[in-house]
């Protein structure tokens, strides 16, 4: 059951990430504009969130972000993720299969003192 509901909100993992980050991993600027002595001036000035964070920092998070949200690999994860342990709709099918609904009813009722 546990393994069915990883896979089935692996994504809101995802959308609440992207919701945090906004559009900057998807728009972040290639890795080598950031270590060019012309070009990262202005990328620390325009990445800075608090003034007590390095700008490195900053980048190094967003860098992070994008590869886990934005990239090749990181879709193949997230689908891995949802598929890796089987599709959810086998896994459902599965535990109807397998799980004693009937027991858990009982031991409800008799938790919450309904007497049959």
């Amino acid at each position: 059951m546990g393994r069915r509901h990883a896979g089935v909100n692996i994504y809101h993992e995802s959308e609440i990430l992207a919701d945090l980050a906004g559009g900057l991993p998807a728009t972040l600027p290639y890795e080598g504009d950031f270590v060019s002595p012309e070009t990262r001036p202005y990328l620390e000035k325009y990445i800075m969130r608090k003034a007590d964070v390095p700008a490195e920092k900053v980048h190094r998070c967003f860098r992070l972000i994008s590869d886990m949200i934005c990239s090749a690999a990181g879709g193949a994860a997230a689908v891995a993720g949802v598929h890796g342990g089987g599709s959810p709709v086998m896994e459902e099918i599965l535990i109807t299969a397998t799980y004693d609904f009937e027991e858990k009813k009982k031991i409800a009722k008799y938790l919450a003192g309904i007497e049959e």
